[in-house]
């Protein structure tokens, strides 16, 4: 029987990434938002992303939005009032820059 071992030492990494490469698609993207749901503009996306490796040379990543910065340098406190793919885009793209480094 194969024991599962847990990987050593993890790497932590917070990301603060300007949204200004998502701007087009934001724009494409922008909708009407509904009555409980306020817009407010973002400027940068937060994210936390852990790195475990697995066995040699086999990768575990984690991805977790952080959150939201506007453009007066604060943090959205409220998630809901975001669409979620600036933060699904972002992670696609870290993925696939990954990849291709292999």
């Amino acid at each position: 029987m194969k024991r599962y071992r847990l990987p050593a030492d993890p790497w932590h990494i917070n990301v603060r990434w300007d949204t200004s490469t998502l701007k087009k698609k934001l724009q494409e993207q922008a909708g009407t938002p509904d009555g409980r749901h306020a817009h407010e503009p973002f400027v940068a996306l937060h994210l936390d992303i852990q790195i475990y490796e697995m066995e040699h040379g086999v990768y575990l990543v984690d991805f977790k939005c952080s959150g939201y910065e506007t453009a007066q340098g604060r943090l959205l406190e409220e998630k809901d009032v975001t669409s979620p793919f600036p933060f699904l885009d972002m992670a696609a793209k870290l993925i696939m820059q990954l990849a291709e480094a292999d």
